[in-house]
């Protein structure tokens, strides 16, 4: 026979091993838990992203694939799938495409933005396919080109470059300009051609298709463009 006090100490106890029990399945789904976590890499990420371009970023290196190309850049390279920005303006006759990335030939073109507080910034990289390497700015020793308004025209037929810089006061001139530079890519480098810049503002915050192919054409033809020298905002 069990009295009343035996039966309330054996239930006590059944209590007590049965809080010990749970503890410790709670405790081993935890380390099971955390085990599977400690198992995936933190460093691999991969995400897809529209114009069918993907960055991973493994280790010490970062991967960009666009369509079925794949070239792979040191990952101190500002490129992320957060910054990939559609700066690109591919002159076609008498408009513009705006892309992320374009392909042509042995080069892949990809831009990047940065934001400042005062508009965007973008900076363009070229990646030679068969060299499977960056083009390179021998210059400011940099792997990119930078634009102060985040305009870059890109005419394939005629294999140019052209940067467009931020609307800003010439001192010299006493006026507001909007500067541009040409550029070409030549081997494995960045091949510098001219400053020139062009009377008044582009355009306001975003200028249209027509204004960009206007300062363009006009920056090829020479008209209303004007040589610029390299110091011009420090000129007083």
């Amino acid at each position: 026979m069990i009295y009343l006090n035996e039966s309330r100490t054996i239930a006590a106890i059944n209590m007590i091993v049965g809080y010990f029990i749970l503890v410790g399945c709670s405790s081993e789904g935890s380390r099971k838990q955390t085990a599977r976590e400690e198992t995936k890499s933190p460093q691999n990420t991969v995400v897809q992203i529209p114009d069918s371009v993907k960055v991973l970023s493994e280790g010490n290196i970062t991967i960009i694939s666009v369509d079925t190309i794949t070239f792979q850049v040191p990952v101190e390279v500002n490129v992320t799938t957060e910054n990939i920005y559609d700066g690109i303006f591919e002159l076609k006759a008498d408009s513009l495409i705006k892309r992320r990335v374009l392909i042509l030939k042995n080069l892949a073109f990809l831009t990047t933005f940065e934001d400042l507080g005062q508009g965007i910034r973008s900076s363009l990289y070229v990646f030679d396919i068969s060299r499977r390497s960056l083009v390179k700015d021998s210059i400011f020793k940099r792997d990119y080109l930078p634009s102060s308004a985040g305009i870059i025209v890109i005419d394939a037929d005629n294999s140019k470059i052209f940067i467009v810089g931020k609307s800003a006061p010439y001192f010299a001139k006493k006026e507001i300009i909007t500067p541009a530079s040409f550029y070409k890519v030549k081997g494995v480098y960045f091949s510098f051609e001219r400053n020139i810049y062009m009377e008044g503002e582009l355009g306001i915050d975003t200028p249209s298709d027509s204004s960009i192919i206007s300062f363009y054409k006009n920056a090829n033809s020479g008209k209303g463009v004007y040589s610029l020298p390299k110091d011009w905002w420090q000129v007083k």
